[in-house]
């Protein structure tokens, strides 16, 4: 679920809003806490996108496809459209940087998971 999505059920009171994923409060919810706030300070989350291709792709086209998307990404219009879905652009400085979160992210919620006895259903 996004912010967006739920914030206006929220504030009807049509639904109650237990803790954020984030690090720190969301302005469209700003009375509801933190999972850091509760004690979770590892569950911190939010939804991200990136752009993926075949492992094979030639380096000019990550590079075009890097500033295309970047470049999109960064006008105003479209950062505003984001800040409208309580959405935080956040930009990699190059593939490699984005490709390192992706590996971190991985490795973070995969500790995570361990940690709680979680296990896929059959």
């Amino acid at each position: 679920m996004t912010v967006a999505s739920v914030a206006g059920l929220v504030k009807s009171g049509k639904l109650k809003g237990l803790a954020a994923t984030t690090a720190a409060r969301v302005p469209m919810l700003p009375d509801v806490p933190t999972m850091p706030e509760l004690g979770y300070p590892d569950i911190i989350m939010g939804q991200w996108n990136g752009v993926f291709g075949p492992a094979a792709l030639p380096r000019p086209v990550i590079m075009q496809l890097h500033k295309a998307v970047t470049t999109v990404m960064k006008q105003e219009q479209s950062i505003a459209r984001m800040q409208t879905a309580s959405a935080e652009p956040v930009f990699s400085d190059s593939p490699e940087t984005y490709a390192k979160y992706v590996r971190e992210e991985q490795v973070r919620w995969g500790k995570i998971i361990r940690d709680a006895g979680l296990a896929l259903a059959q």
